[in-house]
């Protein structure tokens, strides 16, 4: 289906019309295609909170009851976390697999993937997997691959599409289920979409995660179905939305929660908060005791709030309330902040200020 520009636009502008065109699909010139329709062996690829819901999503159908799919589980191998770096960790996703009984796999190396394409599985389904699945390990399946996206591609393609849809302040988005390309991310032709879904005010990237990851695993058990009737992918393609504007959705990184003062309205620092979350930050000038002049530092805001519309105030201005609120000033009305510390030092003060202005830089 083709999802209406109307409902994908920006709340603060329209963009031009952009058509995107997918640039890959494995075409069966050699008709290779899934033939004993009896069991479809699947991979499936994922890490986090949103992988687990479509995996059990899949897991759970009738397909997996009947014995018409059977399901492997590959995830990333375990990451040094935590101070120091002392901590072993593993994705989520690896643990809840154990408890459904379904074999984990790793899937990191060159070698790991000479491994998997050696054991034959005819389907892949990457969902949050976080990593390019080599060309060699997809030409190895006997159907081919897929993925599931939070967004309405080509809108908001990348790493962190639901972050982006808030900050965009969208007001719908939905699920895209694409083939995977070999080379590039989310660049593979189209196989659903699913219906539009109304993005509510208060939405949270925390709680729009949550709604979508249940549209992704419906969609995905239809999917699955289709391939286990077909045996293929190539038939399954529909048009792009022509009507979706493209867009890209990089990984959020600290970069994004820097305040600028000279350009961001308390509306957009609001939305910034509720899109990338805390602590945003701009930069403070600080008194040093064994200085004579202060020293340029982070200051970190969280719990953040529109406060008024009113422009009175330079932009940056802090002003500290007695309840313990600090409110600032911006270029078009002001924010109000439950939280905030200086980098490296446990509480804020105001008097630790040499200035009450916040700066960008």
């Amino acid at each position: 289906m083709n999802i209406p520009f109307s409902c994908l636009k920006s709340g603060t502008s329209c963009h031009p019309i952009t058509s995107f065109k997918t640039t890959f699909f494995r075409i069966q010139r050699n008709q290779r295609h899934f033939t004993d329709l009896s069991c479809l062996r699947i991979l499936f690829f994922g890490s986090d909170l949103f992988s687990i819901i479509n995996l059990k999503a899949l897991n759970n159908s009738q397909l997996a009851k009947s014995g018409r799919i059977q399901i492997d589980v590959g995830v990333r191998s375990n990451k040094r976390a935590g101070r120091n770096y002392a901590e072993i960790r593993e994705v989520p996703l690896a643990n809840a697999a154990r408890i459904k009984g379904l074999s984990v796999r790793i899937a990191e190396t060159e070698d790991d993937f000479e491994d998997l394409s050696a054991s034959k599985y005819d389907l892949a389904i990457a969902v949050s997997y976080g990593k390019l699945i080599p060309a060699s390990f997809i030409n190895s399946l006997t159907v081919g691959a897929i993925n599931v996206h939070p967004s309405f591609l080509p809108r908001h393609a990348g790493a962190a599409p639901i972050q982006w849809t808030i900050y965009s302040r969208d007001q719908y988005t939905g699920v895209t289920i694409q083939t995977l390309h070999p080379t590039h991310f989310d660049r593979g032709s189209i196989l659903r979409y699913s219906e539009p879904l109304h993005i509510a005010a208060d939405d949270t990237v925390a709680v729009l995660n949550s709604k979508l990851a249940y549209i992704a695993g419906s969609l995905l058990v239809s999917t699955v179905e289709d391939i286990a009737r077909t045996g293929e992918l190539e038939s399954l393609v529909i048009p792009s939305g022509e009507n979706n504007v493209a867009s890209r959705a990089p990984k959020v990184d600290n970069s994004h929660r820097k305040i600028d003062w000279q350009t961001h309205t308390a509306e957009q620092i609001v939305q910034m908060y509720r899109a990338f979350g805390g602590p945003l930050w701009a930069i403070g000038e600080v008194k040093l005791k064994k200085k004579n002049r202060p020293a340029s530092r982070r200051v970190l805001l969280d719990n953040i709030n529109f406060y008024s519309s009113s422009n009175s105030g330079v932009p940056g201005l802090v002003e500290s309330l007695p309840d313990g609120m600090l409110v600032i000033s911006t270029i078009e009305g002001k924010i109000s902040v439950l939280s905030a510390k200086i980098e490296s030092k446990p509480n804020f003060n105001l008097a630790a200020l040499s200035s009450p202005i916040l700066k960008s830089s």
